[in-house]
């Protein structure tokens, strides 16, 4: 049997199609399937290529499991376009990526990608804090970072600020003749977040290079991060604690981000159990479906790590 795992969100959609043997038959990577970043008719259009091309020769799908942010319905229907899905299965998100990080259910998961949330899964208990957006909030995200980066170039450049590297980086990544050129690329960019992506990725190399002013908006970012998950923290009593996992593609940034966050959380919670993930989340929705046919870890784990090894995230211990 085939089956599809999916992860959309604000940044990106990761697709695989695999069988019980874990064999990859196929992948696709698109766009934002979040409409607050993009036009409806934008995505709707994108996600029926994507599906065309995800299930090219193959007539049936067993399951779909997907994490989408938006009409999931959408998502459904282009995949149903294109073969017969026997069944279709749509996750939290907090739940995908608790399972792509550790495989298990229950603990804390807080997310650092284009935007920034902490879950709290637990039986009988789900909790979240964060989640509003790069407006009203997403403290600590990919996005924080990426802003955060352009504005100290700014500063940097008009003289406001500390003198950073990041304003030559900028001129160098996004091929800038005049900083001005800075306005255009943002405010005419269809799609802003992934524009902010790539600030942030900048802004890691800047920190990595030893820039003190990118070294501190990593700082603050894990602040901001740690603040969320100890107040979730706070909130349930310290309900959790023992398993502690981040996820999304900030947190790939400079090790300080991740050692600074560890740093915060053990202030409080001194015996919490803090560990990197294991893949990326749209590896979260096989685990979950495997979990849900009642297997056990030990049963798949390696097997999983072994097929899947394109989508590892880092090989780190617990911290």
């Amino acid at each position: 049997m085939y089956y599809i795992a999916a992860d959309g969100g604000g940044n990106k959609l990761t697709a695989i199609v695999y069988d019980d043997d874990f064999n990859i038959l196929s992948r696709e990577v698109g766009g934002a399937t979040n409409p607050l970043y993009r036009s409806q008719e934008s995505i709707s259009a994108e996600l029926d290529s994507l599906s065309a091309r995800l299930l090219e020769g193959i007539d049936e799908i067993e399951i779909a499991d997907t994490c989408i942010s938006g009409d999931v319905s959408v998502f459904d229907s282009a995949l149903a376009r294109h073969a017969v899905i026997r069944r279709f299965r749509h996750h939290d998100p907090g739940a995908v990526m608790m399972a792509a990080a550790c495989g298990r259910r229950d603990g804390i998961v807080t997310y650092s990608g284009t935007g920034s949330i902490s879950f709290l899964i637990e039986p009988g208990v789900h909790d979240a804090i964060g989640g509003w957006g790069d407006i009203l909030g997403d403290e600590g995200s990919g996005s924080y970072i990426g802003m955060k980066a352009l504005n100290a170039a700014i500063w940097s450049y008009d003289g406001r600020g500390m003198k950073t590297s990041l304003e030559q980086l900028f001129r160098r990544e996004w091929q800038l003749h005049h900083m001005y050129e800075l306005t255009s690329r943002v405010y005419t960019d269809v799609d802003r977040r992934r524009r902010l992506a790539s600030a942030a990725l900048i802004c890691a190399e800047a920190a990595r290079g030893g820039d003190q002013v990118a070294v501190n908006i990593y700082r603050h970012a894990a602040h901001h991060l740690a603040h969320l998950t100890n107040t979730l923290l706070d909130r349930r009593a310290g309900l959790g604690r023992n398993n502690i996992v981040v996820s999304g593609g900030a947190w790939k940034g400079p090790d300080l981000m991740f050692d600074t966050f560890c740093e915060d959380i053990r202030e409080k919670y001194p015996d919490a159990v803090i560990s990197r993930p294991a893949f990326e989340p749209v590896i979260g929705n096989v685990i979950l479906r495997l979990l849900y046919e009642g297997r056990q870890k030990n049963e798949f784990w390696d097997d999983v790590m072994a097929s899947f090894a394109d989508y590892l995230y880092v090989r780190e211990q617990n911290r």
